[in-house]
């Protein structure tokens, strides 16, 4: 009789197929391409980096590794849309009024159109630099930049708190940092020279260039001023300014106690002499106005230069 044999049954652990499995960092299509597809600590990653250098690859596969071990890796690959549409919902509330419109326009009009569809993982210095040149190119101004970045910088760390922008310390020759401004005469208006452009001005929103005019206001200021803010006895305009919060008081000239005299006071306090107007449409209309007048490079904002030269020769 044949004896069947016997199987000795011996338990073998299974390797740690996580551990061993490789990287998985490979190039794709003609222009070679890095993507990664693998797996670590339960979480797959898969990605394209968007750069045919293999290093760079393999340092944001660590960058994808390090959010995996902090906890926030689906955070860290959403896509720039939504988190954008959380800065509106969320940060942009607390703002001035003016701050809310002008981020507004900029997600809308500059950082939405470049970085739609991209995940925050995407969002590193190479890409940042790529916006900074579209944007130098469309002839974005420095002040302009600096603003977009700021707005990026807010929206991108609601997900990634480390993030940070390039600067001219890392990227020398990209001439990263802002110059410091310059002013020369052809900057300063004369008074006479400032008055013709409001004669092209609309009528409603005149007295508001003139009040800006004399007393160096911010054009959101100037919108939202109220008669609580103004004290024609005493010759004074005490507001917080909208977009630093710091109290200012202000003195009121002849010409501008003229002007605030033929405004229409409102029964209550608190209610703007100018209620429904917008600062986008009084920018808009003043700058074509600068033009009219032989003025181009002008803004709502040389009303602010003329009147602290006003103060200046005054002292």
């Amino acid at each position: 009789m044949v004896k069947s044999p016997c199987w000795k049954i011996r338990n073998v652990q299974a390797p740690n197929m996580e551990k061993n499995m490789p990287e998985h960092i490979f190039p794709r299509g003609k222009r070679g391409i890095f993507h990664a597809d693998c797996r670590y600590l339960g979480q797959r990653i898969r990605c394209s980096f968007g750069t045919t250098d293999r290093r760079y690859a393999e340092r944001q596969l660590a960058e994808h590794k390090a959010a995996i071990e902090r906890g926030d890796y689906k955070t860290y690959v959403g896509k720039f849309e939504d988190f954008a549409k959380q800065y509106v919902d969320q940060v942009l509330p607390n703002k001035s009024d003016h701050s809310k419109e002008r981020y507004s326009q900029i997600i809308r009009t500059h950082l939405l159109p470049f970085f739609k569809g991209k995940s925050l993982a995407e969002i590193d210095d190479q890409l940042v630099i790529e916006f900074k040149l579209h944007r130098e190119k469309a002839g974005a101004k420095p002040s302009t930049l600096k603003k977009e970045f700021r707005v990026l910088k807010d929206i991108v760390r609601l997900a990634n708190r480390g993030f940070q922008l390039p600067t001219v310390q890392d990227y020398p020759l990209m001439k990263w940092g802002n110059k410091p401004k310059q002013f020369d005469k052809s900057m300063i208006l004369e008074e006479a020279d400032f008055l013709k452009i409001v004669g092209f001005v609309m009528k409603e929103y005149q007295k508001i260039c003139l009040i800006g005019m004399y007393s160096g206001l911010r054009l959101s200021d100037v919108v939202n001023l109220c008669p609580k803010e103004v004290d024609l006895r005493e010759g004074i305009i005490g507001t917080y300014q909208g977009k630093t919060t710091n109290w200012v008081e202000i003195p009121i000239c002849k010409k501008l106690k003229k002007i605030l005299s033929s405004l229409v006071w409102p029964l209550d306090k608190s209610q703007s002499f100018f209620p429904g107007v917008g600062t986008k449409a009084v920018t808009t209309n003043v700058l074509r106005a600068c033009k009219k007048a032989g003025f181009g490079k002008h803004s709502f904002k040389s009303s602010r230069h003329f009147a602290a030269t006003q103060l200046r020769t005054a002292e």
